[in-house]
């Protein structure tokens, strides 16, 4: 068998081992002119149906194919011989039937024991393409061929890929199944916003109360204290001799031009007592002035 007609017997046998559930190996039922022919090429059965059907078989007839071959008189005793050797498929026919019907009435409607069929039979491979899911072989010029998929095999490929997609029962169920009533949130109350502060014109100051004299001679009397506050602080005196260096000691007093005694020393002392003086009398007299105003 060459590769391409190999690989294409393998690609329509995956279409009904995928869609139908053919197993191997597979059951093929055989008529009494497909037996003569492949007697007649010298090969066996076994091999040209495993060849073509890409896997291992099991070759099946029945006593209505062999009572047929019977009536065709010695010239089918070596075909008879070779059927009866095969596992006969039981079917319910008292009174022998033509193998044809046999095998159409086997296959039904469904072809729900998932059977390949062999023969030379143009009017029953005919019959049986009608058939979805129903492999046929036969044989021509001593090639054995395996017929593609038929039309109604085709469509009934495409409901099952249809159905593979669509909602089981049990997802039916679930999704026909009322769902659980959702309880509302509670309704969101909006808080007030804050003014724009860009808006808001400013709030104008409050107006002081006027003085009255007993706050003016309150106020006075606050600066008079301050400033005796300010006088009595004690600064540090600078003095001059701290800045240039330390000359060394003589016996000799220092005199000044006038030749009296040197002050120089008590000057800041002085100047500081004038202030002092000075800054009393000014509080008193501002006391005083409150007082009578």
């Amino acid at each position: 068998m060459k590769i391409k007609r190999q690989k294409t017997n393998k690609r329509h046998m995956a279409v009904y081992l995928n869609s139908f559930g053919f197993r191997e190996p597979y059951q093929c039922l055989v008529d009494g002119n497909f037996m003569a022919m492949a007697m007649h090429m010298g090969a066996g059965l076994d091999e040209i149906l495993a060849r073509v059907l890409t896997g291992p078989t099991k070759p099946m007839t029945t006593s209505c194919i062999q009572t047929e071959l019977r009536k065709l008189g010695p010239d089918y005793a070596a075909v008879v011989d070779a059927c009866e050797s095969l596992e006969r498929r039981r079917c319910q026919h008292a009174p022998a039937v033509p193998a044809a019907k046999c095998i159409t009435e086997i296959i039904g409607e469904k072809n729900q024991h998932n059977y390949c069929v062999a023969t030379q039979d143009t009017t029953l491979r005919r019959a049986l393409a009608a058939v979805p899911g129903t492999p046929l072989v036969y044989i021509n010029r001593s090639v054995v061929i395996l017929e593609p998929p038929s039309g109604s095999t085709t469509d009934r490929v495409k409901e099952i890929e249809l159905g593979k997609t669509l909602p089981q029962k049990f997802e039916k169920s679930v999704l026909h199944k009322p769902a659980a009533p959702v309880p509302e949130p509670p309704p969101h109350k909006k808080k007030p916003k804050a003014p724009n502060p860009l808006s808001v014109k400013k709030k104008k100051p409050e107006p002081r109360p006027p003085k009255t004299p007993t706050d003016a001679a309150q106020n006075t009397t606050h600066t008079a204290e301050s400033e005796m506050k300010a006088a009595t602080k004690t600064k540090r005196p600078r003095l001059e001799e701290e800045a240039p260096a330390l000359e060394p000691e003589t016996d000799a007093v220092p005199k000044d031009d006038e030749g009296g005694a040197n002050h120089s020393a008590d000057e800041p002392a002085r100047k500081k007592r004038k202030r002092r003086k000075k800054s009393k009398a000014t509080a008193t007299a501002s006391a005083e002035a409150a007082a009578a105003s």
